[in-house]
C-alpha cells in the first residue's frame, strides 16, 4: 500500500480550491519519495482580506480501499495577509504549522482534503492566528 501510494503521488501537479479561512485557489506541487510536497493558497479571508500561505508538508499513509487512499499531511508553513479594520488594513507575516487528512481518489485524478493550521503573525504585531478549510484539488499531471 505504502509503495503504491507514494508511487502513484511521486509527482505532479494539482489545482483546485479551498472553503473556509481563507477562501481561494489552492495549487499543490507534488515532490519525489520522502520530500515534502509544496502547497501555495491565494485568497481571501473574511469579507476582503487578501491571504497567501505556502506550506511544505509530508505525507503519511493511514489507510487504503479499493478505489482510495487515506492520509495525514503534516509541515511547517508561513503565511501573508491584510488585518485589520477595513480603513486601517495591514499586512501581517508570521510562521504556522498545518495537519490534516487528505483522501487521494484512484479511479479519478482528484483529491479531497481538510485544512487545520495554527500560527501566529510576527509581522506588525504579534497575534495568533487560526485557519481551516475543506477543498478539493484536480491533478492535471
Amino acid at each position: 500500500m505504502i509503495g503504491f501510494l507514494l508511487a502513484a503521488k511521486s509527482s505532479g501537479l494539482g489545482l483546485g480550491f479551498v472553503l473556509g479561512e481563507p477562501t481561494g485557489l489552492s495549487l499543490k506541487l507534488w515532490q519525489p519519495q520522502r520530500s515534502p510536497s509544496y502547497v501555495f493558497v491565494f485568497g481571501v479571508e473574511g469579507p476582503s482580506h487578501f491571504h497567501f500561505h505556502a506550506d511544505f508538508v509530508w505525507h503519511f499513509p493511514l489507510s487504503s480501499a479499493q478505489d482510495l487512499d487515506f492520509l495525514l499531511y503534516l509541515g511547517p508553513s508561513v503565511e501573508v495577509e491584510e488585518v485589520g479594520p477595513r480603513d486601517d488594513e495591514r499586512l501581517a507575516v508570521g510562521p504556522r504549522f498545518v495537519l490534516g487528512p487528505e483522501l487521494l481518489f484512484r479511479q479519478v485524478p482528484l483529491d479531497l482534503f481538510f485544512d487545520f493550521a495554527v500560527g501566529f503573525h510576527v509581522v506588525p504585531d504579534f497575534d495568533e492566528d487560526l485557519d481551516f478549510g475543506v477543498g478539493l484539488r484536480f491533478n492535471l499531471i
